[in-house]
């Protein structure tokens, strides 16, 4: 009886596999949210990953639109992809997402690393990590990118302080005075503009009502949805008079409560989150490694055992203490991270290069080291102080890039990890989140706690690798060398004035290196015209929005489209990979 297609059967029967791993970004967000989503994006609407004949077009993008109905995208999930229970993440709440067998021979398993229950806190945690990792400190430490958004938070969090001493003062009759800030012919009109926002709410309401199904709906939800806000709008013009609303104390409560609300349901869960998780206090060093060790034990479960020590490996092997595993189910992974999630991957590829790396207890063997010495040679030739020099070439470099991580993937045990995928990635901000500035930032990446892209050869021996027993036949990579391997794809979209675009995000090609491949675009919602531009933070992988290509340093495969986001986003994760990497 054949085996279901969400099951895995012998491992002769099964058809090479692939694994995907998606991590959040900040804020509340529920398990599975950010999953679901992404894989409609790589998987279900990508029409050039199947045979489906019927579909298909001459020379269309990877795309089914529809230009007559202004619809971006096809309506309905076209590849097929099924929900299936599974331990590695180690979470009840969380399914990987499996497919059937794609063009090229591969099955793909999506997974989730869910790590907002980790960080989840106080408001006070919160506010302080904000104020203390954002706000406090010197301009000259701000980079000139974020100068004007940290200007804003600073000008919102004193005025909403003043606002709210102000509206005290004014109340108890120490300040201004009770002097009204509206018209006496405001009084009149009050209770006309309170019953007229419950109008609006109870037609929001009943919109959303009569949107779900036939025969969910019944009687008291109709009165409900259309009956109170009215009586809400009732109490509140019983309760707030109009010469209440008009004074000077409530107008000075009101914007002191707008900008708290903003700060509190807007930038504390979203930049309170990177500043608790960036910044290694003690009240957050024990969730930074939660995170961490939740983040390994996947990539660990993801890679298999580690096969016993053999003569090759005793020679400069460190033991491993988490044997106990199934043997290895894929042959690739690829880590696709969006905002604060990104920040999490890059130090999870970092601890876990260490650990499962061709470092010195790692996995390598002739054709591993053959490829490592080839990088190791066009690093120096090209890029000897870690920066780019004439003749550096990003295609080249990562096509050494590929072959590298092919060739240290090929020993059971080895590294399978190619591609890195940041999405609005915060990492922008390195020198402002990770260090206290720039030089402190550089000093990080010459002492080795920060791997760059092309790795950074040692100042003695220009090279990234090293003989750990003085033996040149036993060479292994150094801790530096993460991205001799692992490929980084970054999309960004740059911001204007704060509020327009993704002021998280931004190029990495300047702090990080010139291996880095970075996209740069600008993301429209259809069709709000230029209010269509306002934080598009969420929108990397909508299906929904239109986005155009500003700048990049590697040019995107196959035509252009409407949608050149999702369109780079596939060139990153690259699940249509022509070659199945050999076991």
């Amino acid at each position: 009886m054949a085996e279901p297609a969400g099951s895995d059967g012998p491992a002769g029967d099964r058809p090479p596999k692939q694994a995907v791993v998606i991590i959040h970004g900040m804020g509340q967000q529920r398990p599975m949210q950010t999953l679901r989503s992404i894989v409609r994006a790589l998987w279900e609407t990508d029409l050039d990953l199947t045979d489906d004949v019927e579909r298909r077009e001459p020379g269309r993008s990877r795309r089914v639109s529809d230009p007559e109905r202004g619809q971006i995208g096809p309506p309905d999930p076209v590849n097929k992809s099924w929900l299936v229970p599974d331990t590695r993440t180690g979470s009840k709440e969380l399914a990987r997402i499996t497919t059937p067998v794609a063009d090229n021979g591969m099955r793909t398993d999506f997974y989730e690393l869910y790590w907002a229950d980790i960080m989840e806190g106080t408001t006070r945690d919160h506010l302080i990590a904000w104020v203390k990792g954002l706000l406090w400190r010197w301009p000259h430490q701000v980079p000139a990118d974020v100068m004007l958004a940290w200007i804003l938070l600073w000008v919102a969090t004193v005025a909403g302080v003043a606002f709210a001493l102000n509206g005290v003062a004014t109340l108890f009759g120490a300040g201004v005075g009770d002097g009204r800030w509206l018209p006496t012919g405001f009084d009149a009109f009050w209770p006309f503009l309170v019953l007229g926002s419950s109008a609006l709410v109870a037609l929001v309401l009943g919109r959303r009502l009569f949107g779900r199904p036939a025969g969910t709906v019944g009687t008291f939800d109709v009165v409900f949805a259309l009956g109170m806000p009215f009586v809400i709008g009732a109490i509140v013009i019983w309760l707030v008079p109009a010469d209440i609303v008009a004074g000077a104390s409530f107008l000075s409560f009101l914007l002191s409560g707008l900008i708290g609300l903003l700060i509190q349901s807007f930038l504390v869960p979203y930049f309170g989150d990177v500043a608790r998780y960036v910044r290694p206090e003690p009240s957050t060093v024990a969730k930074r490694a939660a995170v961490m060790e939740r983040g390994l034990e996947l990539l660990r479960n993801l890679h298999g055992e580690v096969p016993d020590k053999e003569e090759e490996r005793r020679r400069f092997a460190l033991q491993y203490d988490h044997d106990a595993r199934p043997k290895r189910t894929y042959q690739r992974v690829v880590i696709v991270a969006h905002s604060l999630g990104s920040v999490i991957a890059y130090d999870l590829l970092r601890h876990f290069w260490a650990e499962r790396g061709p470092v010195a207890g790692g996995v390598l063997d002739k054709e591993g080291r053959a490829a490592l010495v080839a990088m190791s040679d066009y690093v120096d030739k090209h890029a000897p102080d870690g920066k780019a020099r004439d003749g550096f070439d990003i295609a080249a470099f990562r096509a050494l890039q590929r072959d590298v991580s092919k060739a240290i993937a090929r020993p059971q045990g080895g590294w399978l990890i190619s591609d890195f995928v940041t999405l609005g990635s915060p990492l922008t901000h390195a020198e402002f989140l990770l260090a206290r500035d720039r030089a402190e930032f550089d000093g990080l990446k010459r002492d080795g706690l920060v791997p760059a892209c092309p790795p950074l050869p040692d100042a003695v021996d220009r090279s990234i690798l090293y003989a750990p027993r003085h033996d040149d036949d036993a060479l292994v990579a150094r801790h530096t060398a993460l991205f001799s391997a692992v490929r980084w794809t970054n999309i960004f979209d740059r911001h204007w004035l704060v509020f327009f675009g993704d002021v998280v995000s931004g190029p990495m090609t300047g702090l990080f290196g010139a291996g880095v491949a970075d996209h740069h675009l600008a993301i429209a919602r259809a069709p709000y015209g230029f209010f269509g531009r306002i934080f598009t933070h969420l929108e990397y992988w909508s299906g929904s929005v239109r986005s155009r290509l500003i700048a990049t340093n590697l040019p995107p495969e196959g035509p252009a489209s409407s949608q050149p986001h999702i369109d780079l986003l596939r060139q990153g994760v690259a699940l249509d990979d022509e070659t199945p990497w050999k076991s």
